[in-house]
């Protein structure tokens, strides 16, 4: 009974996965068809290098803070530099999660001359899951975020943030070990497969509920228990405010993970 259990989770989970990524290449490829169509579509590239850092306080809670650099390649331009804190509690296979987000975002366009860099706040609450599948792991995230803006006038940053818009993504994502540690049988070696689809609400919000849908693989090399590096490769389509013009950008993302206990 217990393996027979282990099965159906596999093929569940399995099938979670297929669906949604089948779901997720349709839209994609339906959004880029539309665009490219309409000659509306921007294509970038872009270059992602950041630390996570995961603290183990006790069984039950932990805390992650994260440092990230954004900028595009062709022009060399910054497009973002975040930061992000968040304290989880973990509630058997699952966690749950509050943090806040920083983000200082130039303009989208790496082109322009006038590039002021406007800061953004995001509160947020999240909720993940881990399912083993045998062969390797599933991982669901469900993230609600409140986006504030700061001020902007005449080409110069003004006083207070207003509300933007409540942004609400969806991840799922594949784990599989394919090197082990001889000694202890951990994974040395890991590949990552995920996708996100995040949607828009809000009063403003009108021409743009589909915000974007990310499609990441990646290669995971473990140093040790603490200490990680991933390279990874992820397409990110967005649809803008028209509802008409669509960003298309190859981003090629490097991340340095550190555990501490």
């Amino acid at each position: 009974m217990k393996h027979l259990a282990t099965l159906r989770i596999g093929h569940f989970s399995a099938k979670i996965i297929f669906n949604a990524t089948v779901f997720g290449l349709t839209l994609t490829a339906a959004m880029d068809s539309f665009a490219q169509e309409n000659k509306k579509i921007d294509c970038q590239k872009q270059l992602w290098y950041g630390y996570h850092l995961n603290w183990k306080i006790n069984k039950e809670w932990f805390a992650i803070a994260e440092i990230q650099e954004r900028h595009f390649v062709s022009p060399l331009a910054q497009s973002q530099l975040l930061g992000r804190v968040h304290l989880h509690k973990n509630i058997g296979a699952y966690d749950a999660g509050v943090g806040m987000s920083l983000f200082f975002s130039s303009p989208n366009n790496p082109n322009e001359t006038e590039r002021l860099v406007v800061p953004e706040m995001r509160p947020h609450v999240e909720f993940n899951t881990v399912k083993n599948v045998g062969f390797g792991t599933v991982h669901q995230r469900y993230k609600v975020e409140a986006r504030y803006f700061h001020n902007s006038e005449g080409g110069t940053l003004a006083n207070g943030y207003y509300f933007g818009n409540f942004r609400l993504r969806m991840q799922l994502g594949l784990r599989v070990p394919i090197v082990r540690n001889r000694n202890d049988n951990s994974n040395k070696m890991t590949v990552k497969v995920q996708e996100e689809i995040l949607l828009n609400a809000g009063r403003r919000i009108v021409k743009n509920v589909f915000d974007q849908n990310r499609i990441y693989v990646a290669l995971d090399y473990n140093f040790s228990k603490t200490l990680s590096v991933e390279m990874g490769y992820l397409n990110w389509f967005q649809q803008q405010s028209s509802g008409t013009k669509f960003y298309d950008r190859d981003i090629i993302r490097f991340t340095i993970y550190q555990k501490i206990n």
